[in-house]
């Protein structure tokens, strides 16, 4: 047994190897996943040789032919045994290659720093307002995308998430104004905007936060592809009958659907949800026509567009600003991709910039200026490190605390542990998940400095998911010295995330690393 292959892993090894000589003398394996059905064919080779051993075999017959029956069912059996020899070794060696890989990274990436925790690095947090504190766990199916990607090799995650982030919450800003709803023609059905209008019963949406997008499914048909997203997140109404603001707490179904042939357009063309031919403000013309180019638009011929929507929970729920909410999940296992720490390697081969200490730095950046900027009251200061989605997640719960007078500040943060949890690549963005640990004190004050929730000298431990994202095409070192990378200029963003100098649009990972996605552990999946 080679030095370096546990007990366990040769257990492993002989077990597949077992299931291979089964395989071949019993018939009852009638498939295996991935393989159709074709090993239950009465034609197959496999059928034929387990019908013959289970008859021929099993009756003894001294006849001549008997005979030779047995010669070949020993010469089958030396043969299967030799296999199983040569397939264990080889799992053996696939096993030893993929330790050997994942204890190397496990090395850099597990422990945080040197193989130890970071001592130094805030938090973000306005976890005291966790808007999405009432999440559920669910067991939704895993998604594959792989039929996705034969009718659209350009399909990404990433794009879609994207639209589908910025489409729920223009579509419930819109919802009351029939002008802001008719723009958005494109991208929602009419029967969808109904029904929101239906709901609001009036009053108007100051925000829809969205705590979780869950992809649930996809379907196809001859002529359409359809994603079902399950989203999770708080919407924030003005009584319509003067009784204030209030929150709503949302669980809701929406099903996108798009013409099959269609090809997924550039992520900076979905920044504004203008027409998806022209990319001009939608206005429509004769016949669902674009008044600007004439394309007709609003079957989905183009782009996603939310055909349905069903309400799974609907509860107007009190103000959360002062409410501290009890960590869920920061002692479970982190949730790893299979695969990950390979998937980290080949992104590490293709631009030998991306390491573990470089991620971790980048992650200290953002971390620093989030964590500042929330306790300044400045969101400009984490404008560039973050995305156009997460930017004004950030910044409304900044005005609500404003709007009641209050504070809320985290100080002696500092990060602990940082974990690999998933690394995906499409034809646009490479995208990394990692949790993130942190610990530090978190309170929140009145106008005349009275703590109302939290405490100024118990810390609160806590962690995370974050995923960055980074355009394809910006193969460099991530940065943290505070400078543009287009222009080198000390780094100002606007709120649309172009740089103040050169004008030139950062907040989509188009040079370097940004925060797209922060997820709590009793929500994340994976």
């Amino acid at each position: 047994m080679p030095r370096n292959i546990r007990p366990s892993e040769l257990f492993t090894a002989l077990a597949a190897g077992l299931v291979v000589l089964l395989g071949l003398a019993n018939d009852a394996i009638a498939a295996r996943p991935g393989a159709g059905q074709s090993f239950s064919s009465p034609s197959s080779s496999s059928s034929s040789f387990s019908s013959f051993s289970s008859t021929s075999y099993r009756s003894g017959s001294s006849s001549g032919d008997g005979a030779d029956n047995g010669y070949l069912v020993i010469l089958l059996l030396v043969s299967a045994i030799v296999g199983l020899v040569v397939f264990t070794f080889r799992t053996f060696i696939e096993i030893r290659k993929e330790r050997e890989i994942t204890e190397r990274m496990y090395r850099e990436f597990a422990g945080g720093r040197g193989g130890g925790a970071p001592t130094t690095g805030p938090a973000l947090q306005e976890r005291s307002a966790r808007p999405v504190a009432r999440l559920a766990r669910r067991a939704g199916p895993r998604v594959s995308s792989r039929s996705l990607l034969e009718d659209d090799p350009d399909f990404s995650e990433i794009v879609f998430r994207d639209l589908a982030f910025r489409l729920y919450a223009e579509a419930y800003r819109a919802a009351a104004d029939p002008r802001a709803v008719e723009s958005l023609a494109p991208y929602l059905s009419a029967e969808l905007c109904d029904q929101l209008r239906a709901d609001l019963r009036g009053a108007r949406c100051r925000a829809a936060l969205v705590g979780e997008l869950r992809i649930e499914g996809y379907t196809a048909s001859e002529e359409t592809l359809t994603i079902s997203v399950i989203y999770t997140g708080n919407v924030h109404l003005d009584d319509a009958h003067g009784g204030g603001e209030k929150a709503v707490y949302v669980v809701e179904r929406w099903e996108f659907s798009r013409r099959r042939g269609a090809r997924t357009r550039p992520p900076e063309a979905i920044r504004r949800l203008g027409c998806p031919s022209c990319g001009a403000p939608f206005v429509r013309g004769d016949q669902r026509r674009c008044a600007h180019c004439g394309s007709i638009v609003e079957d989905g011929r183009l782009e996603w567009r939310a055909q349905s929507r069903r309400v799974l929970t609907w509860e107007v729920q009190p103000p959360t600003v002062t409410h501290s909410v009890v960590e869920l999940g920061t002692d479970d296992p982190t949730i790893r991709q299979r695969g990950a720490l390979r998937r980290l390697a080949e992104l590490t081969t293709a631009d030998p910039s991306v390491t573990s200490s470089s991620l971790e730095d980048r992650v200290a950046a953002i971390y620093a200026a989030l964590n500042d900027g929330w306790n300044a009251d400045e969101p400009r200061r984490f404008r560039p490190y973050v995305s156009d989605a997460l930017f004004d997640y950030l910044r409304y719960w900044l005005s609500a605390y404003r709007a009641k007078g209050l504070r809320n500040q985290v100080t002696s943060m500092r990060l602990t542990a940082i974990h690999l949890a998933k690394v995906e690549r499409d034809v646009f963005f490479d995208a990394v998940t990692l949790r993130v640990f942190a610990t530090g004190l978190d309170f929140t004050l009145s106008s005349d400095d009275r703590v109302v929730s939290g405490s100024r000298r118990t810390e609160r431990a806590y962690s995370e998911y974050w995923t960055l994202i980074r355009g394809r095409s910006a193969a460099s070192a991530p940065s943290s010295d505070g400078r543009c990378p287009a222009c080198s200029a000390t780094l100002e963003l606007n709120m649309a995330g172009e740089c103040d100098g050169c004008g030139a649009h950062l907040t989509l990972g188009e040079f370097d690393w940004v925060l797209s996605r922060i997820e709590q552990d009793e929500v994340y999946r994976g």
